[in-house]
């Protein structure tokens, strides 16, 4: 069994959505302690780009965990997931289907499913 250990830089997170490529124009920034497996429909603008700092980097995708932007609310629909250890991605949305198109995005650490649901 993996665990997962509470890291106190995840209470100070931040993932920066921007509105335009390559990490440029009007930003909103989300921040809160991101727990796994809970799904976020915060409103979050048309981001064309997005950025993140100190979340939790353990989970069971390779030993890692991964953030995850979906194109319907309650994570549903379109989704892509980069590795939280990642920097700069993604630059581009429109290269992914995603462009002015998140709706909702999730810290997947056990696996791909949702357990909680925050407004």
């Amino acid at each position: 069994m993996l665990s997962l250990p509470h890291s106190t830089d995840a209470e100070n997170s931040v993932v920066v959505f921007w509105d335009k490529a390559n990490f440029a124009g009007n930003a909103v920034q989300v921040r809160r302690a991101f727990m796994g497996q809970t799904c976020y429909n915060d409103n979050v603008g048309k981001p064309s780009s997005i950025t993140w700092k100190n979340l939790p980097t353990t989970g069971r995708f390779e030993g890692k965990s991964k953030i995850a932007f979906y194109s319907e609310r309650s994570c549903k629909g379109i989704v892509k997931a980069w590795f939280t250890t990642g920097k700069d991605f993604p630059t581009n949305l429109a290269l992914d289907g995603l462009n002015d198109n998140v709706k909702s995005f999730m810290l997947w650490q056990i696996n791909e499913e949702p357990r909680v649901y925050q407004d």
